[in-house]
């Protein structure tokens, strides 16, 4: 799930923005996730700060399991973090993104993303057809 290219302009007197992504129907099972979060305030004082959250039960919206959360971050900033869920298929995903202005307001441009980190399984098999690819074709130019 991803957030990309977002600005957003918010004067000192309003109320703190939240933003919040979701989707749902997942079906492919993950230990851990990595949220990740760059950007930077393109005028102004503020911060902006990252959350993200599994529902097993394919729930829209729904913060049952945190991730994660990235910040409070107040200038140009790039992070990530990976998060423990033990998502099951058919899980639903929410980032929640709240930005909020200083007393003269604020603009930001950010960028932010949720993915499912592989299994250490899926990499040892990977790496294994990998040397196994080398082998053979380091095998056909020495006959």
């Amino acid at each position: 799930m991803d957030l990309s290219s977002f600005n957003a302009t918010s004067s000192g007197s309003a109320a703190p923005l939240d933003i919040q992504l979701t989707d749902n129907g997942f079906t492919t099972a993950a230990g851990s996730f990595i949220l990740t979060s760059s950007g930077h305030l393109v005028s102004g004082s503020g911060t902006a700060t990252y959350s993200a959250f599994l529902d097993n039960g394919n729930a829209d919206f729904a913060e049952t399991t945190l991730i994660g959360t990235l910040g409070p971050f107040s200038s140009g900033y790039s992070s990530s973090l990976t998060g423990a869920a033990g998502a099951v298929p058919n899980y639903a995903l929410t980032e929640d993104v709240l930005l909020t202005a200083g007393s003269g307001g604020a603009s930001w441009s950010t960028d932010s993303s949720i993915a499912a980190t592989p299994e250490p399984t899926t990499l040892l098999l990977f790496g294994a057809g990998l040397l196994g690819l080398g082998g053979l074709v380091r095998r056909k130019l020495h006959v």
